[in-house]
């Protein structure tokens, strides 16, 4: 099969949603999967793909780019020099994992935030609310341990200034969401929390590391 239909986003979007397994496909292959896909009333088809179309070929396809990604991976290495502990408290701030299971409205903010140069963010076809409200979906599974095992949190005294969340993908260990509140950027937060998601994925257990963003995401 060259395409599969995605349940899940189907039902949350409101219509058929699909994604292209086949990542290497002529322009005319292409083209008569598409008009396969039309007719079977499926209206948004995802194709992660390393080809490279031109303008052209994507007008034609009534295709649009809305997404470079970059995977960054480590080694990790158990004997390095860095902290043993994920939690690291001093009388500026405090690293630890997020204790409660009801996500509060500035971890929203922070999963939306995370998620700006995301397709879902990019796409003029996806309606703003529908990024809003997936990305609180995200937190809160990953806060009820459903699509991510830890999520921690740096805080300024009561004040939450960032998270991130982690979990296994692929059998590395994975960084899900990152963002650091913009009252806090500059803080070197953002670093403090990949050295404690390193720490956490050594714990765990896993060879690599690995977090996956978007080429337009110049700070990460």
């Amino acid at each position: 099969m060259p395409h599969q239909e995605l349940d899940w986003d189907s039902v949350f979007f409101g219509f058929k949603v699909a994604i292209i397994t086949n990542q290497t496909l002529s322009n005319d292959d292409l083209a008569k999967l598409l008009k396969q896909l039309k007719k079977q009333n499926i209206r948004l088809a995802y194709w992660p793909t390393q080809q490279t179309l031109s303008p052209s070929e994507l007008i034609d396809s009534r295709g649009l780019l809305v997404d470079v990604k970059c995977t960054f991976k480590t080694k990790l290495r158990p004997n390095s020099n860095i902290s043993t502990s994920i939690q690291e408290q001093n009388e500026a701030y405090v690293i630890e994992p997020y204790s409660t299971k009801v996500s509060s409205e500035a971890l929203e903010e922070l999963a939306i935030l995370s998620g700006q140069y995301s397709r879902f963010a990019t796409d003029p076809n996806i309606e703003h609310h529908k990024f809003i409200e997936l990305y609180k979906q995200w937190i809160h599974k990953s806060m009820q341990k459903e699509i991510a095992d830890e999520v921690l949190i740096v805080r300024e005294g009561k004040h939450l200034a960032g998270m991130i969340t982690l979990g296994e993908k692929n059998g590395y260990g994975d960084i899900g969401l990152l963002a650091i509140s913009q009252r806090y950027q500059g803080k070197k937060y953002g670093v403090k929390l990949v050295k404690a998601a390193k720490i956490w994925c050594i714990e765990h257990g896993f060879e690599y590391g690995q977090v996956i963003t978007q080429q337009q995401n110049i700070a990460a």
